[in-house]
């Protein structure tokens, strides 16, 4: 792989990982723990479960479940079943996670403000909806034609 987007893209996510270190090695967060923190803290959600944080955030089940025991034993979050379906996990938010909203939101802005530094917000607005159609993209070929179609067409 010596070139291409996919090789800009996965050194875009690493570049990000390690310029966030300085940040959240402070809080005592690994990037992933932030991610999911982030997510949590954002998204409003009282509760919710680990499967649709799996959806959310795009980490892999694996990194879902080490990240939440992590935070778990650092005391962000309570892990419990969720009610009527014993193999979910309900995750919910302590005070100790809330408490660090400030400051991962802080950590962001800057991270992003500094990532962006000379792209003028057209340029960044087109980035934006290109990641969306990406995104999109790849999320109908993990869901396959639709019923009654045939690809190639």
């Amino acid at each position: 792989m010596k070139g291409g987007l996919l090789f800009d893209l996965r050194r875009l996510h690493l570049a990000v990982e390690q310029a966030s270190r300085p940040q959240l090695e402070p809080l005592g967060l690994t990037s992933a723990q932030a991610v999911v923190l982030g997510w949590l803290l954002e998204s409003g959600h009282g509760e919710v479960c680990a499967s649709h944080l799996h959806r959310q955030t795009g980490l892999s089940r694996a990194a879902i479940s080490a990240t939440l025991k992590h935070l778990q034993r650092g005391g962000y979050l309570e892990v419990a079943a969720c009610p009527g379906d014993e193999r979910k996990k309900r995750i919910v938010l302590t005070r100790k996670a809330r408490e660090l909203q400030a400051a991962l939101a802080s950590c962001a802005a800057q991270q992003q403000e500094h990532m962006c530094a000379g792209l003028t917000a057209q340029q960044l607005r087109t980035f934006a909806e290109c990641l969306r159609r990406m995104q999109q993209n790849l999320d109908q070929t993990r869901a396959g034609p639709a019923p009654g179609t045939r690809r190639n067409q």
